[in-house]
């Protein structure tokens, strides 16, 4: 590019500006995964749906952040929506179930609860 061609306030972009801008890419993806992460955590016992797209989005943008060289906030995101996917997977196990024990009784047994 020429320098010529530039607007007066900007400069020509080196290769450290370049190389920032990666950087500010990763952290920003490694940041969304975390954010996505402690909030599908937290929406795990009210929205239980929105918490697993959430896990979901956090564990793709945390892994595509390691795999460009992110920090420990991707990997903390990948890891707390790992980890909110099992406890969401458990609790919606244990609801079915517990619907099937619940449909199955005779309502005497529950009316003597």
């Amino acid at each position: 590019m020429d320098e010529e061609n530039l607007p007066k306030n900007e400069e020509p972009k080196t290769t450290s500006t370049a190389n920032a801008e990666i950087v500010d890419e990763q952290k920003g993806l490694s940041i969304t995964s975390l954010i996505l992460g402690i909030v599908s955590i937290v929406t795990l016992c009210f929205i239980p749906y929105i918490s697993i797209l959430c896990a979901i989005a956090a564990i793709v943008l945390g892994a595509i952040g390691r795999k460009k060289g992110g920090s420990g906030m991707g990997t903390a995101g990948l890891i707390i929506g790992i980890i909110t996917l099992v406890l969401a997977v458990i609790v919606i196990i244990l609801g079915v179930i517990g619907i099937g024990i619940l449909s199955s009784m005779d309502l005497n047994t529950l009316n003597s609860l």
